[in-house]
């Protein structure tokens, strides 16, 4: 990995495959709501985030409700998450895109 790119980083990112459901969520003065929900997996992880392979558009800054699922068993992880970046992957029969989340939690 190029020195720029982990500095800016800041933490060592793994290599690891897991389902993950993004809950996006919308707040206003008084109330939080969903705005809907995007499937993914993750390509890698961190301490600080993930970065996932989404099956749908995820705007830059939106925070979202992020259940990581384990393998090997029905536990899904929630947390609170704040993506970051995202870019589209997909191909023209496909829309996918990949995006970096941060930790909130």
């Amino acid at each position: 990995m190029p020195e720029a790119i982990a500095e800016r980083r800041g933490a060592t990112r793994e290599l690891y495959s897991l389902d993950v459901t993004l809950t996006l969520v919308e707040s206003d003065d008084s109330q939080i709501k969903s705005s809907g929900s995007v499937s993914g997996r993750t390509i890698n992880l961190s301490d600080s985030g993930i970065c996932i392979l989404a099956d749908g558009f995820l705007n830059c800054s939106a925070l979202a409700l992020c259940k990581i699922s384990l393998p090997f068993c029905d536990i899904k992880v929630p947390t609170l998450m704040q993506i970051r970046w995202s870019r589209k992957a997909g191909t023209e029969h496909r829309q996918q895109y990949v995006a970096g989340l941060q930790f909130l939690l």
